[in-house]
């Protein structure tokens, strides 16, 4: 299976990914100070930007406190932040630069390895992702807005209610997190359950786990762990919620993105 990243301007490189002529995308604008990143040492914290060498344009990219390494990839618009993919691994953190030799790209059936590295320099980030033999470059800068600073905790009033959510596949998820952070919904009639908590960190990042119920689910009882991003998007009203996770052997993942 060809990379993901490389391969989207085909509308289907795998079932799992949303056909083209899908709403467009909006992320909060580059920082224009360093508030979002935690220190130059450890690159810590949420980063936005363009890719160039493949068919998705746009990225987030967060980046933990354990090295743990999320990007998600896909379009900008106007409305919300279109995701295609992620990218998720472990890094290996060395002053201002990290890099990650064993990543998987979760927008193919089965996931795509490949290798991921960048530098942090103040308030931007620049990189590159390879995957079988190819290479896709990444910059951008902190995410910052209204709504959305890395280093304030994360609450779940923020995102308690109801949502519809679109997932990789192209479907709709009807979703609501209650006020003590416990997820229900549905997929296409399968039924979902889990949790969404304010990461231990104190910072503005929740930690997901999603668990599938019984058939028609394509996984029965698969359990995904991951996290969950939330800000308005500039300008109006709206609020982004991101979400994506992967199962404990790393052959799977699950993402789901919308606004309320």
């Amino acid at each position: 299976m060809k990379s993901a990243i490389r391969n989207l301007a085909a509308c289907a490189v795998a079932s799992t990914l949303v056909a083209c002529g899908g709403g467009g995308g909006s992320t909060p604008s580059a920082a224009s100070s360093t508030t979002n990143v935690v220190s130059a040492a450890t690159g810590q914290g949420v980063y936005t930007g363009t890719l160039t060498g493949g068919a998705s344009t746009a990225f987030e990219l967060l980046l933990l406190e354990n090295g743990e390494t999320w990007m998600l990839y896909g379009t900008p618009g106007t409305s919300s932040f279109l995701v295609r993919g992620f990218v998720q691994g472990t890094a290996a953190v060395a002053t201002s630069s990290f890099s990650a030799a064993s990543v998987k790209d979760y927008g193919t059936v089965p996931p795509t390895n490949g290798a991921l590295s960048g530098t942090v320099s103040g308030q931007t980030v620049s990189g590159t992702i390879a995957e079988g033999g190819q290479s896709v470059a990444f910059t951008g800068a902190v995410l910052t807005g209204a709504s959305y600073d890395y280093n304030t905790a994360a609450t779940l009033a923020q995102v308690a209610g109801n949502w519809t959510l679109t997932g990789l596949d192209g479907t709709l998820a009807s979703v609501t997190i209650a006020t003590d952070g416990t997820l229900t919904g549905s997929n296409a009639g399968c039924l979902l359950t889990g949790s969404v908590k304010p990461r231990a960190s104190g910072k503005s990042v929740f930690d997901v786990t999603v668990t599938s119920g019984a058939s028609p689910c394509t996984t029965p009882g698969a359990t995904s762990t991951g996290f969950a991003l939330t800000y308005l998007v500039n300008g109006t009203a709206l609020r982004q919620l991101l979400v994506a996770a992967t199962n404990a052997a790393k052959t799977g993942g699950i993402a789901y993105f919308g606004v309320r």
